[in-house]
């Protein structure tokens, strides 16, 4: 098919259409107006919601890692009071000997942002008269929650 200009007849020079450089022009730039397609916005909304959603799962994930982290730092800071009070019960246990005069609980004052409190439970031993199992316990309020870590460990009384 030749596209003629308007008035001319076909025993005429032909348009310069037919040039088949410009043929090929024109089809290629007819051809990307009719397959380029642009997104509805039926298409847009959805996108957008799927990616709103998304974006609330990872906000989400984030705000409970970040209350995860919060409450492992409190139980490594508990776990480390602990093992120091440890120390320090295990040298009373040998130094003093009476297990009547150490106390059985407390409060860890190191600790300004929070109330680290300690509590100490002594087991004798049915094997070994001489051996007690000590108990440590550290409660701390976190999230609404009360926690808790224990520590145990057996330490020889000193002989009398």
């Amino acid at each position: 098919m030749t596209i003629l200009p308007i008035g001319s007849n076909t025993n005429s020079q032909k348009s310069t259409v037919n040039s088949p450089q410009k043929r090929q022009k024109l089809r290629s730039t007819l051809y990307s107006l009719w397959t380029k397609k642009g997104f509805t916005l039926v298409e847009v909304l959805i996108s957008v919601i799927i990616i709103s959603i998304g974006g609330i799962f990872i906000l989400q994930a984030f705000a409970q890692e970040v209350s995860a982290l919060a409450v492992s730092r409190d139980s490594i800071k508990a776990t480390l009071l602990l093992k120091e009070k440890m120390m320090e019960l295990e040298r009373e246990i040998n130094e003093v000997g009476n297990l009547n005069k150490i106390s059985l609980t407390g409060k860890f004052s190191e600790v300004k942002e929070k109330d680290f409190t300690w509590v100490l439970d002594l087991f004798r031993c049915d094997f070994s008269e001489n051996l007690i199992k000590v108990r440590l316990t550290c409660f701390w309020q976190s999230r609404g929650k009360m926690r808790n870590v224990t520590l145990e460990t057996f330490v020889r009384e000193k002989s009398q």
